[in-house]
């Protein structure tokens, strides 16, 4: 089990927020393993979502 799926981070409002794509995101990123650099992170709602899908960024 994967001990990010347990925990809740924190969601932040503003105007361009990649909370509602970031899983959109990452199903259709061509990389499933690895290392992603999230260079434009914001509010690093896909950072969060990395996390939760195991892949390393």
């Amino acid at each position: 089990m994967n001990s990010y799926t347990d925990k809740i981070y924190p969601k932040i409002n503003y105007i361009g927020n990649k909370n509602k794509l970031s899983d959109w995101i990452i199903e259709n990123m061509p990389l499933k393993s690895g290392t992603v650099l999230d260079l434009f992170s914001g509010g690093c709602s896909v950072a969060f979502a990395l996390k939760k899908a195991d892949i390393q960024y």
